[in-house]
């Protein structure tokens, strides 16, 4: 099957279809955000998983460095700060770096994440929780 993609100059390019061979539990990299979610996180402890990329097969660590009150839109928050690092040649390899804060309880919602980019870096924050009945344990500004 083929896709219809743009290039950066909004030309039509045709994208051929390919196999990967890859092992049982390997993530694309937003499945594995998720997947993180449902791991217990400790400080200093890291999580270890399989991640794939178009035709690559990576090894992603994720750092749990610590524990952080993040102040956002969304209210105040007792997080755990992870940032993943991908060994070998990797399509992220240290273009920057990508710190990630979930909340410390059972949601482990994504409250803040950071990277720097070319131009300068990029902050995304929570804005608002919705769909959650009760209170959130650790949100400190009930």
């Amino acid at each position: 099957m083929n896709f219809t993609r743009y290039h950066k100059d909004m030309t039509l390019r045709k994208k051929e279809s390919y196999e990967v061979e890859s092992p049982a539990f390997t993530f694309d990299i937003l499945a594995a955000f998720y997947y993180i979610r449902n791991k217990e996180l400790k400080v200093g402890k890291s999580v270890y998983l399989t991640t794939h990329d178009e035709r690559k097969v990576y090894d992603l660590e994720i750092k749990v460095y610590k524990e952080e009150v993040v102040d956002c839109k969304a209210g105040k928050f007792r997080c755990f700060k992870l940032e993943p690092l991908l060994k070998g040649e990797g399509i992220f390899k240290q273009k920057g770096r990508l710190e990630v804060w979930l909340t410390n309880d059972n949601y482990k919602l994504p409250v803040q994440m950071k990277s720097k980019v070319i131009v300068g870096s990029i902050t995304s924050e929570l804005e608002r929780v919705e769909g959650i009945d009760g209170p959130i344990p650790s949100q400190l500004d009930k």
